[in-house]
Protein backbone atom coordinates (compact mmCIF):
# COMPACT_ATOMS: atom_id res chain seq x y z
CA UNK A 1 0.00 0.00 0.00
CA UNK A 2 1.60 3.44 -1.05
CA UNK A 3 0.04 6.90 -1.52
CA UNK A 4 3.04 8.28 -3.43
CA UNK A 5 3.02 11.38 -1.06
CA UNK A 6 6.37 12.58 0.00
CA UNK A 7 7.64 11.25 2.63
CA UNK A 8 8.01 13.97 5.74
CA UNK A 9 6.27 16.69 3.48
CA UNK A 10 2.63 17.61 4.60
CA UNK A 11 0.23 19.16 2.24
CA UNK A 12 -2.01 21.53 3.99
CA UNK A 13 -4.32 21.09 1.01
CA UNK A 14 -6.07 17.85 -1.51
CA UNK A 15 -4.78 17.83 -5.02
CA UNK A 16 -5.48 15.13 -7.49
CA UNK A 17 -1.99 13.88 -8.19
CA UNK A 18 0.73 13.08 -5.49
CA UNK A 19 3.15 15.18 -4.18
CA UNK A 20 6.17 13.00 -5.69
CA UNK A 21 6.38 13.02 -8.79
CA UNK A 22 9.19 11.28 -11.13
CA UNK A 23 10.82 13.55 -13.53
CA UNK A 24 13.91 13.40 -15.94
CA UNK A 25 14.38 17.12 -15.04
CA UNK A 26 14.74 16.54 -11.68
CA UNK A 27 18.61 18.00 -10.92
CA UNK A 28 19.01 15.83 -8.27
CA UNK A 29 17.84 12.19 -8.81
CA UNK A 30 15.03 11.01 -10.34
CA UNK A 31 11.99 13.17 -7.94
CA UNK A 32 10.94 16.44 -7.25
CA UNK A 33 8.13 17.50 -5.30
CA UNK A 34 5.04 19.23 -7.54
CA UNK A 35 2.33 21.33 -6.14
CA UNK A 36 -0.59 22.09 -8.62
CA UNK A 37 -2.82 24.58 -9.15
CA UNK A 38 -6.71 24.09 -10.30
CA UNK A 39 -9.94 25.36 -10.45
CA UNK A 40 -9.83 22.56 -7.53
CA UNK A 41 -7.18 22.83 -5.65
CA UNK A 42 -4.70 25.62 -4.59
CA UNK A 43 -2.12 23.43 -2.46
CA UNK A 44 0.45 24.36 0.39
CA UNK A 45 3.08 21.58 1.61
CA UNK A 46 5.22 22.24 4.60
CA UNK A 47 8.13 20.34 6.23
CA UNK A 48 9.11 21.54 10.25
CA UNK A 49 12.11 22.40 11.38
CA UNK A 50 12.67 21.03 14.85
CA UNK A 51 13.26 23.71 17.99
CA UNK A 52 16.78 22.02 18.30
CA UNK A 53 17.86 23.12 14.56
CA UNK A 54 16.09 26.79 14.64
CA UNK A 55 17.16 28.03 18.29
CA UNK A 56 20.53 27.91 17.15
CA UNK A 57 20.28 30.16 13.94
CA UNK A 58 18.49 33.28 16.38
CA UNK A 59 20.13 36.25 15.01
CA UNK A 60 21.69 34.56 12.50
CA UNK A 61 21.17 34.82 8.48
CA UNK A 62 20.07 31.92 6.81
CA UNK A 63 19.40 30.83 2.91
CA UNK A 64 16.34 29.16 2.01
CA UNK A 65 16.74 28.16 -2.05
CA UNK A 66 15.90 25.41 -4.45
CA UNK A 67 15.94 24.09 -8.05
CA UNK A 68 12.33 25.33 -9.68
CA UNK A 69 10.43 24.99 -12.52
CA UNK A 70 7.21 24.71 -13.72
CA UNK A 71 4.86 23.16 -16.72
CA UNK A 72 4.41 26.85 -18.56
CA UNK A 73 5.70 29.66 -17.98
CA UNK A 74 4.08 31.46 -15.03
CA UNK A 75 4.77 34.01 -11.77
CA UNK A 76 5.32 32.20 -8.43
CA UNK A 77 6.69 33.04 -4.90
CA UNK A 78 9.59 31.32 -3.62
CA UNK A 79 9.71 28.81 -0.92
CA UNK A 80 8.73 30.65 2.76
CA UNK A 81 9.79 30.22 6.40
CA UNK A 82 7.23 30.33 8.47
CA UNK A 83 8.53 30.44 12.33
CA UNK A 84 6.22 30.24 16.05
CA UNK A 85 7.64 33.29 18.16
CA UNK A 86 7.75 33.30 21.61
CA UNK A 87 5.03 33.04 23.38
CA UNK A 88 2.28 33.10 20.92
CA UNK A 89 2.92 34.88 17.69
CA UNK A 90 4.11 33.30 13.73
CA UNK A 91 6.20 35.30 11.52
CA UNK A 92 7.46 34.35 8.10
CA UNK A 93 10.29 35.54 5.95
CA UNK A 94 8.81 38.53 3.28
CA UNK A 95 7.77 36.31 0.20
CA UNK A 96 9.24 37.46 -3.39
CA UNK A 97 7.75 36.92 -6.49
CA UNK A 98 10.11 34.78 -9.67
CA UNK A 99 8.87 34.09 -13.04
CA UNK A 100 9.40 30.66 -13.35
CA UNK A 101 9.85 28.61 -16.85
CA UNK A 102 10.16 25.03 -17.93
CA UNK A 103 13.94 24.60 -17.27
CA UNK A 104 14.88 24.25 -13.70
CA UNK A 105 17.04 26.93 -12.18
CA UNK A 106 18.14 28.02 -8.61
CA UNK A 107 16.39 30.73 -6.64
CA UNK A 108 16.98 31.51 -2.98
CA UNK A 109 16.56 34.02 -0.07
CA UNK A 110 18.01 35.39 2.64
CA UNK A 111 16.98 36.56 5.57
CA UNK A 112 17.57 36.42 9.67
CA UNK A 113 15.98 34.37 12.22
CA UNK A 114 14.17 36.54 14.65
CA UNK A 115 15.20 35.89 18.30
CA UNK A 116 11.75 34.46 19.48
CA UNK A 117 12.20 31.54 17.11
CA UNK A 118 11.40 28.09 18.65
CA UNK A 119 10.29 26.16 15.55
CA UNK A 120 9.66 26.54 11.81
CA UNK A 121 8.29 25.18 8.69
CA UNK A 122 9.59 25.53 5.25
CA UNK A 123 6.31 26.36 3.65
CA UNK A 124 5.65 25.98 -0.61
CA UNK A 125 3.08 28.04 -1.40
CA UNK A 126 3.99 29.37 -4.79
CA UNK A 127 0.79 30.68 -6.46
CA UNK A 128 -0.07 34.13 -6.62
CA UNK A 129 -3.01 36.31 -7.72
CA UNK A 130 -1.01 36.34 -11.25
CA UNK A 131 -0.68 32.22 -11.43
CA UNK A 132 -2.83 30.74 -14.13
CA UNK A 133 -4.76 27.32 -13.58
CA UNK A 134 -3.92 24.08 -14.69
CA UNK A 135 -0.23 24.68 -13.98
CA UNK A 136 2.54 22.68 -11.81
CA UNK A 137 5.03 23.63 -10.02
CA UNK A 138 8.50 21.48 -9.20
CA UNK A 139 10.82 22.12 -6.64
CA UNK A 140 14.11 19.82 -6.22
CA UNK A 141 17.58 20.49 -3.85
CA UNK A 142 15.60 22.10 -1.56
CA UNK A 143 18.04 23.92 1.31
CA UNK A 144 17.98 25.92 4.38
CA UNK A 145 21.56 26.68 5.58
CA UNK A 146 23.26 28.42 8.20
CA UNK A 147 25.07 31.80 5.90
CA UNK A 148 24.41 34.36 3.76
CA UNK A 149 24.85 32.73 0.10
CA UNK A 150 23.56 35.36 -2.57
CA UNK A 151 25.62 33.57 -4.94
CA UNK A 152 26.31 30.25 -6.79
CA UNK A 153 24.19 26.92 -6.50
CA UNK A 154 24.71 24.53 -3.83
CA UNK A 155 26.60 21.08 -4.84
CA UNK A 156 25.64 18.24 -2.19
CA UNK A 157 28.18 16.01 -1.20
CA UNK A 158 25.92 13.04 -0.45
CA UNK A 159 23.03 11.41 -1.87
CA UNK A 160 20.74 12.79 0.92
CA UNK A 161 21.80 16.54 0.42
CA UNK A 162 22.26 16.50 4.25
CA UNK A 163 25.65 18.68 3.65
CA UNK A 164 28.10 19.75 0.52
CA UNK A 165 29.96 23.30 -0.27
CA UNK A 166 28.42 26.23 -1.84
CA UNK A 167 31.02 28.75 -3.20
CA UNK A 168 33.18 26.78 -1.71
CA UNK A 169 32.34 26.87 1.81
CA UNK A 170 31.29 23.95 3.38
CA UNK A 171 27.43 23.77 4.76
CA UNK A 172 24.35 21.85 6.53
CA UNK A 173 21.35 21.39 4.71
CA UNK A 174 18.55 21.74 7.51
CA UNK A 175 15.76 20.65 5.13
CA UNK A 176 15.27 16.47 4.74
CA UNK A 177 15.15 16.73 0.76
CA UNK A 178 16.07 13.06 0.55
CA UNK A 179 12.42 12.39 2.34
CA UNK A 180 10.90 13.42 -1.50
CA UNK A 181 12.40 11.06 -3.33
CA UNK A 182 10.95 7.91 -0.87
CA UNK A 183 7.03 8.10 -1.00
CA UNK A 184 5.08 7.47 2.16
CA UNK A 185 2.63 5.07 3.59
Amino acid sequence: FNWDEASQWYRLRSQSQPSRSQTAQAPWGKYALRIEKTNKSNDTISQPITNAQIIPLREKTVTLGAWMWADKVTKVKLPQLKYALYPKETGRSTPKAITLTNTPAFYRLTFKIPYASEEAWVVLTPFTTATPENVKIYYDGIVLAEGEYLQGEPHFQDSNATFGTWNEKPFKNLIGHRFHHHSSL
